[in-house]
């Protein structure tokens, strides 16, 4: 994966202690959802990417999409842009049923504590 490109995060193996070591009764099921992807690494179902200083910016669930229309749009690409707004803390956007739209997109805001009111 280049610098700034959005992909899979994975983590090196062997995992410390006491992460997920498998499913219970499940180890099939274990190795082909977090193991078979990619050979000596374990994929965490998140996806993100590193910036050009090298930090690691966590975007949300590889599943963490909504389809809106017909356009699928990723959550923690809304998550981000609403997050640069100066008045904000945290956001979390989620996907909510929507009649004629199939999904839309649900921003909910923690506005910053010296952010007044207008």
């Amino acid at each position: 994966m280049q610098k700034g490109q959005l992909g899979n995060l994975v983590l090196k193996l062997p995992l410390p202690p006491a992460c997920l070591l498998g499913i219970w009764q499940d180890d099939e099921r274990y190795k082909k959802g977090y193991l078979n992807h990619y050979q000596g690494y374990y994929l965490t179902g998140d996806s993100g990417y590193i910036d050009e200083d090298g930090y690691v910016f966590v975007m949300g669930r590889m599943d963490g999409v909504i389809n809106v229309a017909g356009l699928r749009i990723s959550t923690g690409a809304l998550e981000e842009s609403v997050s640069g707004h100066p008045s904000v803390a945290e956001c979390a956007v989620v996907g909510i049923d929507d009649d004629f739209r199939g999904e839309v997109p649900l921003c909910i805001v923690v506005l910053k504590d010296d952010v007044k009111e207008k």
